[in-house]
C-alpha cells in the first residue's frame, strides 16, 4: 500500500510531523498532511469530508510541475484509495495507452475530474446513498455533478469505488468502469 514510501517518511506520517517528504519522484515533494488518509466512520458527513479532502489535495497536485500526470501518480502514490477492480482497469488502461503513444487506446480525459482541463476547485454538493455505499456529488464553480465518486467504506476509511459522469442528459450517464471495460473489449478486438 505504501510503496515507493521510505521507512522513515511513514514514521514522520505517524509522528505528524510537518516536514516535506520524499516520494517516487525525487523533485515531487508532498506535505505529510496530504498523505494521511485519516480514520472515518461510515456516515454521510464522513464520506462528504473524505471526498473533500481528496479533492483539495488532488486538484493543486494536477497543476504542480511533475513529469508524471496526477491521474498515473494515483497508481502509484494513493493505489490504495481506489478499489483493486477499479484500481485493475486503470493500469491495464494505462499500459494499453503507454504501449502505442502515437494512438488514443484508452481514456483521453482524467478519471477523477471528468475533465482535460484542471477545474480551480470541487466542493461536495449532495450526498447519496447507493446500497451500503455512498454516491458523493462535486459541483465546479460553474457546474453541478462535474463528477460523482462512489465510496465504499473499508478498514476506517473510504475506498473510491467508481465515477460517475453526467453529460446533461438522463440517457447520456455513464461511469468509469462501463468505459474502462468497453475500452478494454475495443483494444480486444483489434
Amino acid at each position: 500500500m505504501f510503496s515507493g514510501i521510505p521507512v522513515f517518511a511513514l514514521m514522520a506520517l505517524i509522528a505528524g510531523s510537518d516536514a516535506q517528504i520524499a516520494c517516487a519522484a525525487p523533485e515531487h515533494k508532498i506535505a505529510p498532511a496530504a498523505l494521511k488518509l485519516g480514520i472515518y466512520s461510515n456516515t454521510e458527513a464522513d464520506a462528504r469530508k473524505f471526498a473533500q479532502t481528496f479533492y483539495d489535495w488532488y486538484i493543486p497536485d494536477m497543476t504542480s510541475n511533475v513529469p508524471v500526470p496526477s491521474s498515473e501518480r494515483m497508481l502509484t502514490q494513493r493505489a490504495g484509495l481506489i478499489d483493486p477492480v477499479l484500481r485493475g482497469l486503470l493500469k491495464d488502461d494505462l499500459l494499453a495507452a503507454q504501449e502505442t503513444p502515437d494512438e488514443v487506446v484508452g481514456l483521453d480525459f482524467d478519471p477523477y475530474v471528468n475533465s482535460q482541463e484542471t477545474p480551480s476547485k470541487l466542493k461536495v454538493g449532495t450526498v447519496t446513498r447507493k446500497g451500503p455505499n455512498y454516491l458523493v456529488s462535486m459541483d465546479a464553480s460553474d457546474a453541478k455533478g462535474v463528477v460523482t465518486p462512489e465510496l465504499a467504506y473499508r478498514n476506517n476509511s473510504f475506498v473510491f469505488v467508481d465515477f460517475y459522469y453526467d453529460y446533461g442528459k438522463k440517457d447520456k450517464q455513464d461511469n468509469l468502469l462501463n468505459i474502462l471495460r468497453t475500452l478494454r473489449k475495443q483494444r480486444q478486438t483489434k
